[in-house]
């Protein structure tokens, strides 16, 4: 076993995510542009570029998603080639999310994307015989690959196996070898800290005679011989530089700079980021590969040592799929289930998630699950700083989230984290459903120490709408110093609305400061959605709904209010929910206008696995969708177009039912899919639905 394997995970993730942070401002832009505008780059540059620094990237979505194939397959390591393309196809919603939607041909996903929607398997999906070399070898191969070395960390081999398995989807030749060597590299670094050391093993995965190993072997030479990264630069320049590899974004000179800044890294995570930043090309993809490694080598407490990457983010990261589950959430979440996999994959003992699956636990050094100061009102700005503490609590455990405070009349701290994506963050859609919702309890256990006068703490949320205060809260809480707290808070008043953030607020009538320390947050209970027709913050953005739909609005055409829902072709999905819901019911008013089929979803997991209760060529059916349709059950069911009646579906444990107009007419058990959201599906038509009702059991955990 790999001692400390989740913080090493922690750290490979948290590198890669630094690393994209840091480039992705000025992706795309070359090296003298970037010397010229913005000097050697020696930290984040968003704020001089006018850019936010936490938004959706395809190098984070895809790296943390296709991950799951390992999982959603049940073979682990053992999953066949055909599944990872299966897996885009249950993740991705096209033109939205994870991919650069560049056009046939000229994105390599793009292509790959609609090879297998016509039914093309990977390898095949990716392949040169398929879209050419010059497509095949383009850069995303190796973009998404980092995670495949966390599950097989210490056997390079496996990681490089897992890798090409999965590049293969989109890419072919030296794009596979590019991304093979690095899963390998990141694998290598959790038992070996020299870089040069991990290079030279790393390259003895993939054939000597390809053009990858050759650029290793002669960037490695060149960078001995030059002792000048910029020299070094300008060879790659002249011998691989974009001038000679064309396409947009060619693997090759990428990969080559990338050689450079390791070789010139000096083992200094600080040192590689500002060498592959500055060289520019692709530098959030260049920059993410840089890092993952480079997190390993340097470790958890010198990512940091030079210049603090981590506090300005919090650790926050979206992954925005088509499924909502973590789209909103932070790099400690995500390492503990890479490495929860990895486990299961090396064949070594599972762990508890800490503090009895607790949602936000801090467990690390430096961790804050996205927990920032909000400064977005005057009366809260400056007025709370957090960090991550080593603290005993009666957990047991070792860490804790300090907020030190100022509070005093209408200075108020506020301390928030992301529940979903918001609007408006980066350059893909930002598909989300929140981890909150109301009829759900949130527990915090926590103490306060060194209160200076009487202040309080309430628990808060802040609801889609565009509102700037807490509009749903908790009642205050005195605190009091030296003393240990815990809260519980029910949610309620946002059934019809979307949970965007969650945090705690402090205040006191005279001045006052203090420390609260937040052992951790866990929630459970009842999630409940309810609304007659779907708002419209959901029909025209999906807020807290995942949505493939061509058509979502309201309307009057049944006498009634409703909202219509329809897809031109294929099998279009509304849903909402997280795989942290189990057992579940929906119900509503439906109506099929044109629609070959329409129904109820439950236990959905993505576009290719979920439960559904359909009406569907006169009859009414329970489905099993996981990667191609199974029908469980079906009777006769007769019903007039353009008709509202009443659908209802649940599920409890394997047991699932459906029910028209309050009659169950359908029950079977199946226990392929353990949890997951609830919505609605509609197959190449349109069809109508109002008053609409979920509840759902949930449950923090991994």
């Amino acid at each position: 076993m790999i001692k400390n394997y989740e913080q090493k995970v922690y750290e490979a993730l948290l590198g890669k995510i630094i690393g994209v942070y840091v480039g992705r401002p000025f992706e795309g832009w070359w090296k003298d542009s970037i010397e010229r505008e913005l000097g050697f780059i020696n930290g984040y540059v968003h704020e001089k570029l006018g850019k936010s620094l936490v938004v959706s990237d395809d190098d984070i979505s895809g790296t943390c998603t296709f991950i799951r194939a390992l999982e959603d397959s049940g073979k682990l390591a053992d999953t066949p080639e055909d599944f990872f393309g299966d897996t885009w196809l249950n993740y991705i919603i096209e033109e939205k999310c994870i991919l650069w939607w560049g056009g046939r041909s000229v994105s390599s996903e793009h292509t790959a994307f609609l090879n297998l929607k016509e039914g093309i398997p990977s390898p095949a999906s990716g392949s040169i015989a398929e879209n050419g070399k010059l497509v095949a070898e383009q850069i995303g191969a190796q973009i998404f690959i980092d995670a495949f070395g966390m599950v097989a960390p210490g056997n390079p081999e496996l990681a490089a196996e897992l890798a090409g398995r999965s590049a293969s989807v989109s890419h072919d030749g030296e794009a596979v070898y590019a991304a093979q060597v690095v899963a390998a590299m990141v694998s290598i670094a959790f038992v070996e800290h020299d870089i040069h050391k991990i290079m030279d093993e790393a390259i003895k995965i993939i054939p000597a005679d390809s053009l990858i190993a050759k650029i290793h072997r002669e960037v490695r030479s060149w960078s001995e011989k030059d002792g000048d990264w910029n020299k070094t630069y300008d060879r790659i320049f002249k011998k691989y530089g974009y001038n000679k590899y064309g396409g947009g974004c060619h693997v090759v000179p990428n990969h080559a700079i990338m050689v450079m800044a390791w070789a010139y890294s000096e083992n200094n995570f600080h040192k590689s980021m500002g060498i592959i930043n500055t060289a520019g090309w692709d530098t959030d993809c260049n920059s993410g590969n840089v890092g993952s490694v480079m997190g390993l080598v340097a470790g958890l407490d010198k990512i940091c040592a030079d210049y603090d990457y981590q506090s300005p983010f919090a650790d926050r990261i979206h992954i925005p799929t088509a499924d909502g589950t973590d789209s909103a959430s932070d790099v400690l979440r995500i390492a503990m289930k890479i490495a929860a996999l990895g486990r299961n994959i090396m064949g070594w003992p599972a762990l508890d998630n800490p503090k009895l699956n607790a949602w936000h636990h801090f467990e690390m050094d430096r961790a804050l699950h996205g927990y920032m100061n909000d400064d977005s009102t005057f009366e809260t700005r400056g007025n709370a700083r957090v960090a991550n503490r080593k603290s005993k609590f009666s957990s047991g455990k070792s860490h804790s989230m300090e907020i030190s405070f100022t509070t005093g009349g209408s200075a108020v701290a506020r301390v928030l984290t992301p529940v979903m994506i918001g609007p408006g963050s980066g350059g893909y859609s930002n598909v989300s459903t929140p981890n909150l919702y109301n009829s759900m309890a949130v527990h915090v256990a926590g103490k306060t120490e060194e209160l200076i006068a009487p202040a309080s703490m309430r628990l808060v949320a802040m609801t889609s709408g565009g509102v700037k205060l807490p509009n749903l809260a908790s009642e205050w809480r005195q605190l009091k110093s030296g003393k240990a707290f815990k809260i519980s808070w029910k949610i309620e008043g946002c059934e019809s609305s979307s949970i965007l953030q969650f945090g705690f607020e402090i205040a006191s009538e005279s001045s006052s400061s203090g420390i609260v320390l937040i052992d951790n947050v866990r929630y459970s209970g009842k999630a409940s959605v309810c609304f007659n027709t779907i708002p419209d913050n959901v029909a025209q953005r999906q807020e807290g709904w995942i949505s493939s739909l061509d058509t979502i609005c309201g309307t009057k055409d049944l006498g009634e209010e409703a909202t219509k829902i329809g897809v031109n072709s294929d099998v279009g999905i509304l849903v909402t929910g997280t795989r942290y819901w189990s057992n579940a019911s929906i119900e509503s008013n439906i109506a099929l206008l044109s629609a070959k089929a329409s129904g109820l979803v439950l236990r959905y997991q993505g576009l290719r696995r979920y439960y559904s209760a359909v009406i569907s060529d006169g009859m009414l059916k329970i489905v099993l969708n996981n990667h191609g349709t199974k029908v469980l059950a079906e009777t006769p069911f007769a019903f007039k177009a353009e008709k509202l009646f009443r659908l209802r579906a649940e599920v409890k444990g394997n047991l699932i039912a459906a029910y028209v107009n309050n009659e169950k007419l359908l029950s079977v058990r199946d226990a392929t899919l353990k949890c997951g959201g609830a919505g609605f599906t509609v197959e190449r038509g349109v069809s109508y639905i109002n008053d609409i009702r979920i509840e759902a059991d949930a449950k923090s955990g991994l």
